[in-house]
């Protein structure tokens, strides 16, 4: 689904996030929850998911962005964002029935059904935009719809229990190692707390107490986003290497000859779809500032 804006004089409730500084609008009519991209989004390729207006016309998309919203409901609440090209951000329909949230315009307003807490926000009627719901423009929906459980978002539910048996082993020789948590710059220090918030939130990691502790780093990715990585070369030392029996590339080539049709899958956080053994899990742990963490 997507969302249509037009300036109207209706009234919207805005709320504040703190950890990132947004205002965003608050609208039960928008069945997804935007965010505007920023400059270095827009100068990325579009994404292949087309939003349409009301009027028919496109609305372009820079894939998506993940933010740990703080909006004064005493808790966190972790989110991934459709960067679009919106004059706002928007809080949408599927967040607000994610996390039960409802909106009390009288008394300006979000009530959390699980805490019963409020947060109280501000109404905004000058040009505020309306919020109008359109159907997806997809070639393929009906292909995903009929395998949904494929497609499910990983950023926005919690881990679910893989269908094969495949685990990550590490067998490793001689006594633990372990570093110190490593120093983050300011900018690096908030956005690894928002993924290990994510990563806990979905049951990817949890607190540990391990004996086992590699250093954090920080890795910028192509689209100017951080990537969390581990230093494992303290570990990968103590590691009994895998020959796995890989195919010659020569006689690999040669199995392409005259073939026609190739297929790529692309699996989003794929490392994640591969637990890791229950035994080995204290191997994999990440020291931090603020966390000591095991995947």
């Amino acid at each position: 689904m997507a969302a249509d804006v037009k300036g109207q004089n209706n009234c919207r409730l805005v709320i504040h996030d703190r950890p990132s500084g947004l205002n965003f609008l608050v609208d039960t009519g928008a069945d997804i929850s935007v965010v505007p991209p920023s400059s270095a989004e827009r100068s990325k390729p579009k994404s292949l998911l087309n939003l349409l207006a009301a009027n028919g016309t496109k609305i372009n998309t820079y894939g998506t962005r993940n933010l740990s919203l703080n909006i004064g409901l005493r808790r966190i609440f972790p989110w991934s964002f459709i960067i679009a090209d919106v004059s706002r951000p928007i809080l949408g329909a599927d967040f607000l029935t994610h996390y039960g949230i409802i909106i009390d315009l009288k008394s300006k307003c979000l009530k959390d059904q699980q805490t019963t807490l409020t947060s109280t926000g501000k109404i905004s009627t000058d040009n505020t935009p309306s919020i109008t719901a359109l159907k997806l423009s997809l070639n393929f929906n009906d292909l995903i719809r009929e395998y949904n459980d494929i497609f499910d978002d990983v950023e926005r539910s919690p881990i679910k229990v893989q269908s094969h048996n495949v685990t990550h082993v590490i067998q490793a020789k001689g006594p633990p190692v372990g570093a110190k948590a490593r120093r983050l710059a300011p900018d690096k220090l908030i956005a690894a707390k928002q993924e290990f918030q994510n990563l806990i939130h979905k049951g990817i990691c949890s607190p540990s107490t391990s004996c086992w502790a590699s250093p954090l780093v920080m890795v910028k990715k192509s689209d100017s986003s951080w990537r969390p990585c581990g230093d494992y070369r303290a570990l990968n030392a103590q590691t009994i290497p895998d020959k796995y029996p890989i195919r010659h590339i020569h006689d690999f080539t040669s199995y392409l000859h005259g073939k026609t049709v190739f297929t790529t899958l692309d699996l989003k956080r794929a490392y994640h779809q591969v637990p890791m053994h229950e035994e080995d899990k204290q191997k994999n742990c990440y020291n931090n500032p603020f966390w000591f963490i095991s995947i």
